[in-house]
This record gives structure tokens, C-alpha cells and sequence, in this order.
């Protein structure tokens, strides 16, 4: 290849980009990052609440909100001296969703840990039909606050702490379902495991709140 046939096919790309496109790739590759989007997923929220949750120093999560922040990933309010953060638009729902999923079905048939990090359980989809045909009680056990911000349709709010508390005015007769926020959450397993214990039919929901979005179902807001 010559020079003019090396210049001829470069003209032919938009370098640029590929560029912004691994731009936009880094930002995903921080599992810091990837927790606050998740985090920021099921509500807004400050910097103070996402290093609760995180378990991580402020100035830690300020460091990563200034990288969404920048790359249009998250909006910013001020509230006087505080500032809250959220998801700035559901395309990045469906691609966190997308890549969630991509990493299971690559590491599926090879990692023999895979499954257990995403608990076993019924998807988004399937919950929907059972929900549909009211075959199922789904309890979301998620903490009230993002419970409010959008949950299933028809689904009680029975945060973790209080499920021992709660268990026993949950109606019987159908199976149980525990929705958190998602296949990387462990308070669904750890609800599940309470239902049976008390004699309840169990199982988890693999999917959280991202999925359910996602895929176009509709939430319900409120408490």
C-alpha cells in the first residue's frame, strides 16, 4: 500500500469517532463508577448518601460524580450547600442493563461463580406475565426512600430490616417474590432465604429496577 492509498483510506474514517466512543467506554470500565450509576439508578442523591452507600470516602465519590458529570452521564441540582445527582436520561439505564447482561452471557460459560453472583431467579419479563395474571406477591425490599422514587406495579414495600417484622402479615398462598436492586444486590437473597425459613413459597426477581425500565415496563411512583 502506498502513501495516497494510505491517506485515501484514512479520509474514509471518522477517526473522532472512535475516539469519543472509547471515551465513553473508559467511563464504564471504574467499578466505582458502575456502583453509582447503580446507586443513582433506583434514586437521586447526594454526595454524602452515595458514599454511605458505596462505603466510600467523599472525596473518593466527588472525584467519580465530576467524571459522570462531565461526560453527560448524570445531571447535578444544588440545594444550597448540597448538590443532588441523578441519572440524566434512561439510555443509560438500557445500556448498563445491556452490559450487565453481556458480562454474565460471556462469563456464563466459563466462570463457575457467575451464577452465584447473579442469584437465581425469575427475569423482568417473566415477572411481568405472573404479575399480569396476579399469580405472585412481589415485596420490594429495597430501602423505602427508592422504593418511592418508582417501583412494580402493585409490589409492597417491605425493606429488609423490617421483613421479620412484616413476614407474618404477608398474605400466603401464592409464591412470594423478593425485588432489590438488582443482580449485583444481595437483600433479595437474604429475604428469600427469611420467606422460606417462615414456610413461604420464595424465590428472588435476577432483574432490579434498571431491567424493569429498561424494557419499557411502566413504575409506579409514591409510597
Amino acid at each position: 500500500m502506498n502513501a495516497n492509498e494510505a491517506r485515501s483510506i484514512a479520509k474514509d474514517k471518522d477517526l473522532q469517532g472512535y475516539v469519543k466512543a472509547a471515551n465513553m467506554a473508559k467511563l464504564f470500565s471504574d467499578p466505582i463508577r458502575l456502583e453509582l450509576l447503580d446507586a443513582l439508578a433506583q434514586d437521586s442523591r447526594t454526595v454524602d448518601s452515595l458514599a454511605q452507600i458505596c462505603g466510600l470516602p467523599l472525596k473518593n465519590v466527588s472525584h467519580h460524580l465530576q467524571k459522570l458529570l462531565g461526560a453527560g452521564l448524570v445531571d447535578r441540582v444544588k440545594l444550597g450547600r448540597r448538590a443532588l445527582y441523578s441519572i440524566s436520561n434512561d439510555a443509560i439505564l438500557s445500556f448498563w442493563s445491556t452490559l450487565r447482561q453481556f458480562t454474565h452471557q460471556l462469563s456464563a460459560p466459563t466462570s463457575p461463580i457467575s451464577a452465584d453472583q447473579f442469584g437465581e431467579g425469575i427475569t423482568s419479563e417473566h415477572l411481568a406475565r405472573l404479575l399480569a395474571h396476579k399469580r405472585v406477591v412481589v415485596i420490594d425490599v429495597r430501602p423505602a426512600q427508592e422504593y418511592a422514587s418508582g417501583h412494580l406495579p402493585g409490589a409492597l414495600s417491605v425493606p429488609e430490616e423490617d421483613l421479620n417484622g412484616q413476614i407474618e402479615k404477608l398474605p400466603r398462598g401464592k409464591p412470594v417474590v423478593a425485588f432489590c436492586r438488582g443482580p449485583y444486590c444481595k437483600l433479595a437473597d437474604r429475604a428469600v432465604d427469611l420467606l422460606q425459613e417462615a414456610g413461604f413459597q420464595a424465590l428472588r426477581c435476577a432483574d432490579g429496577i434498571v431491567e424493569w425500565r429498561s424494557t419499557g415496563m411502566s413504575i409506579e411512583i409514591g409510597s
